[in-house]
């Protein structure tokens, strides 16, 4: 499966040399390690050949699932922002200024509507209820110096809501910001300052507008091989021509009852559980997870309508998790 995927990517990202593929170039490297054989963490092996073999069985699914889980989460939160593209009124990376609390910042993610419960913040008081309901919300890193001002010290990250932003002014914009991630590098265009966001972000947020799509085009035959093999996993007749006609529920179920530890057994758990959650259209895949993540954030009556749909849209596929 690794190697499949790692030539994908050298096939698409070889011809243009002048180019660096950041994102693809870290998933490439990861796959080739994983086609290798090579282990994320070493295992002890002084138990018999038969539990070494499972717990060696169980730390290659182990790194495959982390990475496979990274692509997914990747690709649908992508898609989520492609999706209301026309949403967001600032970019990741550009540098805003608070209205109400008039701190300067810089954007690093978007939300379509609040992911929290804000209805009683105080900045919001000025807006209805339906009004921030269906409003972008922005996770902003401030300028400390500005927060120490208007707050009488330094604050974390932001979250703001679309209607309480407004572009910073050109000459306020030689802001003091510090990120997480080093891979942000502060970029200047036609004499505006501004903030270059990594790769991954970029295509998390729909905004890798400079490698020609390239990257999209990558992780969606990434992403819809992954399903694929998932979906023939599920099936009782996988094609003996397929990388994944070793890796069926049966074959998982039966590597579960002899794993005797929590570890090996858990990898091997999660593994089945995505294979479980495959299915033939990927928006209902997407759909499924977004459920989950609602459901997760305690929304219930929103995850009850997210879960209907997906059964009426497909009211007898055997392989929807629930």
């Amino acid at each position: 499966m690794a190697s499949h995927l790692e030539r994908i990517i050298l096939d698409e990202t070889s011809c243009p040399k002048d180019r660096k593929f950041n994102l693809l170039a870290s998933v490439q490297t990861r796959l080739h390690a994983l086609s290798q054989g090579k282990l994320m963490s070493p295992i002890q092996h002084d138990e018999t050949a038969a539990k070494f073999s499972v717990t060696l069985a169980a730390q290659h699914l182990h790194d495959w699932l982390l990475l496979q889980l990274e692509l997914l989460d990747l690709g649908w939160e992508c898609q989520i922002a492609l999706e209301h593209a026309s949403k967001p009124e600032y970019r990741i990376g550009q540098i805003v200024k608070h209205k109400v609390y008039n701190f300067r910042g810089v954007v690093v993610g978007w939300d379509p509507q609040p992911s929290v419960d804000v209805s009683r913040w105080d900045g919001l008081q000025h807006l209805s209820a339906e009004e921030i309901k269906k409003m972008p919300f922005y996770h902003v890193v401030p300028d400390p110096h500005d927060c120490t001002r208007e707050f009488g010290a330094e604050r974390g990250l932001r979250y703001v809501c679309q209607a309480n932003l407004e572009v910073c002014p050109a000459e306020d914009t030689d802001i003091d910001v510090e990120f997480e991630d080093p891979e942000w590098t502060r970029e200047t265009t036609d004499g505006v300052i501004g903030y270059k966001a990594p790769e991954q972000l970029l295509f998390k947020y729909g905004q890798d507008d400079d490698d020609d799509k390239t990257t999209e085009r990558c992780m969606k035959e990434i992403l819809h091989l992954i399903n694929t093999w998932q979906c023939q996993g599920c099936s009782d007749s996988v094609p003996a021509d397929s990388v994944a006609s070793n890796l069926t529920l049966k074959n998982f179920m039966e590597l579960l009852q002899i794993s005797d530890c929590l570890e090996d057994a858990t990898a091997v758990q999660e593994t089945i559980k995505e294979i479980r959650k495959a299915h033939s259209r990927l928006d209902l895949r997407w759909q499924l997870e977004r459920g989950i993540t609602e459901l997760m954030a305690g929304k219930g009556e929103r995850t009850l309508e997210i879960f209907q749909a997906i059964v009426e849209d497909d009211p007898v596929h055997h392989n929807i998790l629930f």
